[in-house]
């Protein structure tokens, strides 16, 4: 079998149009690829499982995203890149509930799933693994992105990993230690006056060196983050009581994390046994997606019963946070990440800048040190307890995203009390990717 038969294809979900080669977007009418799902009426009747060959190290498949080959879509076996990422740890919240309540159950209280704790430092590195191992099985070799946060970081690392040319345009007035990364990652940095869109627009234009390998539109990246709903579904089983609900918190600005859950769950329902975790998986979680409280595009459409963000939501002004990595985001695929929010039970929970700070301390004190964005998920997930949406005793898994090595400057602004935006143009600064 020839290796493009071996590479799982794309199409467009909105005018059935299947790319002959490396895409970004349907070159018809300019809607986001999917992938032929396994399972689904165009792609094979099951999950296939390639062992690795005979007497060599497991090493990639037993220690790595690819542990979970059998729920991903199909990339042949020499073009797969790992630097190790995934299985992180999930351990409970520490400490005594708000309130003076006694300290939280066994089971039964807030859990935190550290996946900052990987290669890069953050999760959008099982994202970059599997978007540049598709893409390396194409035939590219040198990849373009718009970021100055964790996936230009991620996409930096994978690329050089598998000797791919890399480059990456960011907004003039990002952070230096994030460049910094970049530039010793191999990275060519292209600083761009303008703004977040500014350079979005120089890393979409055709001329623009290398391919356009966007982690906001690629679902190659959206099926290496589908792993980390692979990993809970095996290890929250373990707290449950047999019927009993469990809560996914989320931070949101594109909804990449809503969207690898929710399909994790779809896949792990579609696929073999052989395929699924080694003990009866978890049930699908209530999914909660967390925003800041003056930039909330994906609330306000909830609120409004809307299918997805409209472009008056989208456009309307929004006010700094220091969650920046879910700030000011305009998601390509909202109208699914509120659908798998509707269908789970949950929704969409706003934090305010003291909650942030609030749930940073937590954090720091604990041990955890993480950037804004993902102390937002803990945030969220202690709202949510405290306004009775998740029931005493359901246990609550918060997601967090992102490293605070990469992001020391905004931690030490955000618990100084400093409103997000003062004291750097524009606005702009560290604390992460939007997720």
């Amino acid at each position: 079998m020839s290796r493009a038969m071996e590479l799982a294809p794309l199409r467009c979900e909105r005018c059935g149009e299947r790319p002959g080669g490396p895409a970004w977007r349907c070159p018809r009418c300019g809607g986001p690829l999917e992938f032929d799902e396994p399972g689904s009426p165009a792609g094979p009747a099951a999950p296939r499982l390639a062992p690795p060959p005979p007497g060599r190290f497991r090493w990639p498949w037993e220690a790595s995203i690819w542990r979970w080959e059998p729920l991903l879509p199909e990339v042949p076996a020499e073009a797969r890149v790992t630097l190790g990422e995934g299985a992180t740890p999930l351990v409970p919240l520490a400490g005594e509930a708000e309130g003076g309540e006694a300290p939280e159950a066994e089971g039964g209280g807030i859990w935190l799933k550290l996946d900052f704790l990987q290669p890069s430092g953050s999760f959008k590195d099982r994202g970059a693994a599997f978007l540049v191992s598709y893409l390396k099985a194409q035939g590219v070799r040198e990849v373009r992105d718009d970021s100055s946060g964790n996936a230009g970081v991620a996409l930096a690392a994978y690329a050089a990993r598998a000797g791919m040319r890399c480059h990456v345009f960011v907004p003039s007035a990002s952070s230096e230690g994030k460049l910094a990364q970049l530039r010793l990652l191999g990275a060519t940095v292209h600083r761009l006056d303008g703004g977040r869109d500014a350079a979005r627009a120089a890393a979409q234009a055709e001329e623009a060196a290398g391919f356009y390998a966007s982690h906001n539109w690629h679902p190659a990246f959206l099926a290496g983050l589908t792993t980390l709903g692979y990993e809970l579904a095996e290890e929250v089983a373990s707290l449950l009581a047999p019927g009993q609900r469990w809560h996914a918190v989320l931070p949101a600005g594109h909804g990449s994390l809503v969207l690898a859950l929710g399909r994790a769950w779809r896949r792990l329902g579609r696929g073999r046994a052989a395929a699924a975790p080694a003990a009866a998986p978890a049930p699908a979680p209530v999914l909660w997606a967390v925003q800041a409280e003056g930039d909330a595009p994906l609330a306000r459409a909830l609120e409004e019963g809307l299918p997805e963000p409209t472009e008056e939501i989208l456009a309307a002004p929004r006010r700094p946070t220091a969650a920046e990595g879910i700030a000011g985001a305009r998601p390509v695929r909202g109208r699914e990440v509120l659908e798998h929010l509707r269908r789970s039970g949950g929704g969409v929970v706003t934090v305010t800048e003291e909650e942030l700070a609030a749930a940073l301390l937590r954090l720091l004190g604990q041990g955890l040190l993480v950037e804004p964005t993902a102390a937002a998920a803990l945030a969220g997930a202690l709202r949510l307890r405290r306004e009775g949406r998740v029931a005493a005793g359901e246990p609550v898994v918060a997601v967090l995203t992102g490293s605070g090595l990469k992001a020391p400057a905004a931690l030490e602004r955000l618990l100084a009390g400093d409103r997000p935006g003062e004291g750097r143009p524009g606005g702009a600064g560290p604390g992460g990717e939007r997720t």
